[in-house]
């Protein structure tokens, strides 16, 4: 057989390690204060309500496992302003992973709810891809549009992810819808008829003032605005109150209604109060009121009222006297042949 001639690599033989890392795709599902970084994450949520001093907070509750809105403005499906109301909340999805895993975001309304109420929890969005050891936001939005309390059940999954505590992520969404609300308090009314409520000032000389105030308190857990309407203005009433009333909870507002004839007669007007975004809460209140003059009259506005010992026998501790009547003057104690 022939020769066969058989060349020699000029390279030495070499020899490498190769090394790799099993990972199956996940996202953190364990560390809640990260998760809600941008809400309260308490025990429970009457600790989150004490710390924060108020009710209208989001807050998530790790004993119950409940994503909570608290108290939101109800938006109707008439209310031309609905797309401004409702509250939107981001919770943060890690990857705590070296291999990039998708993520789908889904709310399922729970076992009985009533029918559209599928639509009042809202996420987006549906699906990420999120790098390895980054992370992603996902927004929850809740938009009530009754005076009731809604459930929901947030779910995040990786279909690709098959240990159970890093492939999903479940908890509760609750929230309620509210109204605001302002109250009305010590309405200076007298009569009431078909047409709202009426304080009547009764007969009032020329010249001569009577004022009447009321308080607008917010006793809700939402900010609420009344509006004051004056119809029939009349220069012999004068309203100290704005057009816009905007009140925190809690707050309140003095109302003042002075009346002050100018004229003889009767004169009248109308108070409109309501409050933003709540239908049921308009009240109209009628002031009326009769300016009359007379030939000859006792004026004793100015008149000095004489003082008295509030006790016998304790000089220097004086107290004036109540004011008299109109058509009446005190002349106090007066010395016998004096």
């Amino acid at each position: 057989p022939a020769a066969t001639a058989t060349a020699r690599c000029p390279f030495p033989a070499q020899s490498y390690m190769l090394t790799g890392q099993s990972c199956v795709a996940g996202i953190d599902t364990h560390n809640l204060a990260v998760i809600f970084e941008e809400q309260f994450c308490t025990n429970t949520i009457e600790d989150a309500v004490i710390t924060a001093g108020r009710s209208d907070i989001r807050v998530f509750c790790e004993q119950d496992r409940v994503f909570s809105f608290g108290p939101v403005m109800c938006a109707g499906p008439a209310d031309e302003a609905a797309e401004q109301k409702g509250i939107k909340e981001q919770f943060r999805i890690t990857n705590p992973k070296a291999i990039a895993c998708e993520v789908t975001f889904n709310v399922k309304p729970r076992p009985g709810a009533k029918a559209g109420d599928e639509n009042i929890f809202q996420v987006s969005p549906s699906q990420l891809t999120i790098p390895p050891h980054e992370y992603r936001y996902v927004a929850v939005s809740f938009q009530p549009p009754h005076l009731q309390t809604y459930h929901a059940t947030f779910e995040a999954r990786v279909p690709k992810g098959t240990d159970p505590r890093t492939n999903q992520l479940v908890f509760e969404l609750r929230g309620e819808g509210i109204v605001p609300s302002v109250r009305i308090e010590q309405l200076p009314t007298s009569t009431s008829d078909d047409t709202g409520a009426l304080f009547n000032y009764g007969r009032l000389q020329l010249g001569r003032s009577h004022m009447v105030d009321f308080t607008l308190v917010n006793d809700g857990v939402i900010p609420a605005t009344a509006r004051c309407e004056v119809r029939g203005r009349n220069p012999s009433f004068s309203v100290t109150c704005p057009s816009t009333v905007s009140l925190a909870p809690k707050e309140s507002q003095r109302v003042e209604i002075r009346y002050q004839p100018r004229t003889e007669g009767e004169h009248e007007i109308s108070l409109r109060i309501n409050t933003q975004h709540n239908p049921f809460e308009d009240t109209t209140i009628r002031f009326k009121g009769e300016g009359y003059v007379e030939d000859v009259c006792w004026d004793l506005q100015e008149a000095p009222q004489p003082v008295r010992d509030m006790e016998p026998g304790s000089p220097g501790r004086m107290q004036a006297m109540h004011p008299p009547p109109p058509d009446e003057l005190e002349l106090g104690e007066v010395a016998i042949t004096q």
